[in-house]
């Protein structure tokens, strides 16, 4: 199933979906567990429709019809990441790379070693469309 397809997660969903990555897969009551690990208050049953619900998105996979069935995230915690930031890019920064990312320095919260692990990831990246600049765009009214 192609991500164009599949809504994009809500927060709340991505709770779900960073223990899913973290555990490779589980049943309801294995993630929901885990949850409650994490310092999430939910009750069960809430678990259970919510991962129900993800599952008609697209979001996670169900492998057999046996109890307890086992979830697994419908798609990389990369691809993921992916598809939001695009999402964010096109809707917020009109398709802006540069833009997006003198934003996402601004804040004061950027370390000394995220700004060296940011220009080392620069200097190592090849464009992938030669040529193309998104600096010049305007926002959308």
């Amino acid at each position: 199933m192609k991500r164009e397809t599949v809504d994009l997660p809500t927060a709340r969903e991505l709770d779900f979906l960073r223990v899913m990555w973290e555990l490779d897969a589980g049943s309801v009551v294995a993630i929901w567990k885990e949850l409650v690990r994490h310092g999430e208050k939910i009750a069960y049953h809430t678990a259970l429709a919510h991962m129900q619900h993800m599952r008609q998105k697209g979001l996670l996979i169900r492998e057999g019809s046996s109890n307890p069935s086992r979830y697994y995230s419908g798609f990389s915690q990369e691809e993921t990441q992916r598809a939001l930031v695009s999402d964010l890019l096109e809707r917020a920064f009109n398709g802006s790379v540069s833009a997006f990312v003198e934003r996402a320095l601004i804040p004061d919260d950027v370390s000394l070693a995220d700004l060296k692990e940011i220009r080392k990831l620069l200097k190592d990246r090849k464009p992938s469309k030669p040529g193309r600049s998104t600096s010049s765009r305007k926002p959308r009214p």
